[in-house]
């Protein structure tokens, strides 16, 4: 189970900002909306952009010429093609109004996630590369339990054997 961290929401001067990327075309406007009606500032990430570190996108202060944190082993990576909402400067109660009314307008984006002390260094594409890996894993962790123990392969022997 994934530690959880703490999002940056008590550093002055940060924006309320979403940054999105790979948003269906058919969702994005929807979404748009919906975050213009919270009143929070949409940055919709392009794919030249990835490299570049998540506070830098986020409007940290201080991440202008910042070079991104790569994980070892990490080289330049393409960012997954796949919904992504990365929240920054939310309070809770601000990230739970906005996912309450994504859910109620019935706009849903893969991937979502805040910004923490942990991932501000890394660059966007590695980031998102980590949580498509970490979202894959519970979605087969779902699937599995679905398919109850029978098919999980935790089969317990029969008569003791």
């Amino acid at each position: 189970m994934k530690a959880r961290v703490r999002a940056i929401s008590n550093i002055p001067n940060i924006p309320e900002r979403v940054l999105t990327y790979a948003v269906e075309e058919s969702i994005q406007p929807r979404l748009s909306a919906a975050l213009e009606k919270l009143r929070i500032e949409e940055y919709r990430v392009s794919p030249e952009e990835t490299e570049l570190p998540v506070g830098c996108l986020a409007g940290l202060p201080g991440y202008e010429e910042k070079r991104p944190f790569q994980p070892a082993g990490k080289g330049k990576t393409a960012a997954p093609a796949r919904g992504f909402l990365c929240m920054c400067g939310l309070s809770d109660k601000r990230m739970d109004e906005l996912l309450d009314l994504l859910r109620r307008e019935k706009i849903f984006i893969p991937i979502r996630a805040k910004l923490t002390e942990t991932n501000k260094d890394w660059s966007f594409a590695a980031w998102m590369e980590e949580l498509s890996r970490e979202h894959e894993a519970v979605v087969r962790q779902l699937k599995n339990r679905q398919a109850g123990p029978e098919n999980s392969g935790d089969r317990k022997p029969r008569n003791g054997a």
